[in-house]
C-alpha cells in the first residue's frame, strides 16, 4: 500500500491491496521458511510420530 501511494499518489488500505491485486490477476506469493540448523531426520520423525499423538482425539459418542 505504501509503494502504491508513493508511486501513484493513490491511498489504499493495506488490507485491500491483496483484493485489488487479485482482481488484476496477481496471486499472493509468500516465501517458504526453512530452519537453517534443523535436522531433517528429526523433523520427519516429529511429523510422523509425535505430532499425530498431540492432535485431539475424538471424545466419547453419546455425550
Amino acid at each position: 500500500a505504501q509503494i502504491i501511494e508513493e508511486e501513484f499518489a493513490v491511498h489504499y488500505h493495506p488490507g485491500h491491496v491483496r483484493k485489488l491485486l487479485k482482481e488484476m490477476g496477481f496471486s499472493v506469493q509468500r516465501p517458504t521458511t526453512k530452519l537453517m540448523q534443523a535436522d531433517p531426520k528429526k523433523q520427519n520423525k516429529w511429523i510422523r510420530y509425535t505430532y499425530p499423538n498431540l492432535k485431539k482425539k475424538p471424545g466419547r459418542k453419546g455425550r
